[in-house]
């Protein structure tokens, strides 16, 4: 087990049996209590769960068009022949459309990336858990 590791399942624990965050101060710590505590208060497990929601948010940017663009050009400096027929000004609005098949694909390989950061997470999670029961057996 790593220093940061144990240090983090440790301070939960430690936490735990102080009563600081379960409020459990006159009596022992249950292990769902630090479970609890310590799946809460992890910074590994918090940011792979992040990472997870990140990826899940991108999922309808990826089905949808890229790149919209609009423009206006106007002229400024005009010459006496410009002035009696006008300024000319100029609007444009333009996108870039790929082939229609590659939205739907690009979108399910962005799903298929979300749920493999929730597979991430879902094993630090894991990890995380067997530590903590690791740790609780070993003090209790």
């Amino acid at each position: 087990m790593e220093l940061t590791h144990k240090i983090v399942v440790y301070a939960a624990l430690f936490a735990c049996a102080l009563g600081a965050e379960s409020g459990y101060a006159d009596g022992p710590m249950t292990l769902q209590t630090a479970l609890e505590v310590g799946l809460r208060s992890n910074p590994e497990l918090q940011a792979a769960k992040a990472r997870a929601k990140a990826e899940q948010a991108r999922v309808s940017g990826m089905s949808f068009l890229d790149n919209p663009r609009v423009g206006i050009m106007q002229e400024r400096d005009l010459n006496l022949m410009e002035q009696q027929m006008g300024p000319m000004n100029l609007w444009s609005i333009s996108q870039d459309i790929k082939f229609p098949a590659k939205y739907f694909l690009l979108g399910d390989m962005q799903t298929n990336k979300a749920k493999g950061e929730e597979q991430v997470a879902a094993t630090k999670g894991f990890e995380i858990r067997q530590k903590i029961i690791s740790t609780y057996s070993q003090l209790y």
